[in-house]
């Protein structure tokens, strides 16, 4: 491995080369640190930064950043979709699910004439409170995840969520991108053209392509 090259990688804010250790549902990734310059003598390492343990929570500000704009500009003739940018890389789907349709929940009737024990979710998500339906003038909401140079291209780097109850639903033409709505009572993901699709880019954009097949 060369420092250099490593180095390099940490700069540009690159994928870097990765050890990956599986067992039992954990999953543990090692990366490379560099510590020496060549011809610079070697020395000690005195210490390492960690920055802890915390959780990861992205379900207020998606419902925050989809309400706000939900009605700021009015009624509108066209549908209404918002997209917004989750700066956190290690958030999950299920929380950007949470934050539209609401928490989900494990539901246990008291009296079997009630029903059965099922999963249900909670009124509290930015299409689906209390009331039931709401925010129907917004359309879709547009979730991009870690939308940066290096993630550009990269299958599942954003999903198009439909409102099932909106008053302007997307048209099926505008859904060339992937995409998430409900059928039958169940969410569902479709695929669909990717950026680097729309704009020619090869894979590993944007990493020369020379570089990337490795030729030079």
């Amino acid at each position: 491995m060369d420092v250099n090259v490593v180095e390099q990688q940490i700069r540009d804010e690159r994928p870097r080369e990765e050890l990956r250790y599986e067992h039992d549902g954990w999953t543990i990734i090692f990366k490379a640190i560099p510590r020496k310059h060549p011809g610079r003598p070697s020395g000690r390492t005195i210490g390492m930064r960690g920055l802890g343990i915390r959780s990861v929570n992205i379900v207020d500000t998606v419902k925050a950043s989809a309400k706000s704009k939900a009605t700021r500009y009015g009624d509108i003739d066209l549908p209404h979709v918002v997209a917004i940018k989750i700066e956190e890389g290690f958030a999950d789907v299920t929380q950007e699910r949470d934050a539209l349709f609401g928490h989900l929940e494990f539901w246990i009737p008291r009296d079997a004439s009630l029903g059965e024990h099922r999963i249900v979710r909670r009124p509290d998500g930015v299409w689906y409170g209390p009331r039931g339906p709401q925010c129907t003038r917004l359309s879709g909401v547009w979730l991009f995840r870690r939308f940066d140079p290096w993630h550009f291209v990269a299958r599942g780097s954003n999903l198009l969520y439909l409102n099932p109850w909106a008053l302007l639903p997307i048209p099926h033409s505008a859904l060339r991108f992937p995409h998430a709505l409900v059928e039958a009572d169940h969410l569902v993901e479709h695929e669909g053209e990717t950026f680097g699709d729309l704009f020619d880019l090869h894979a590993d954009w944007p990493t020369e392509a020379s570089d990337a097949d490795g030729t030079a």
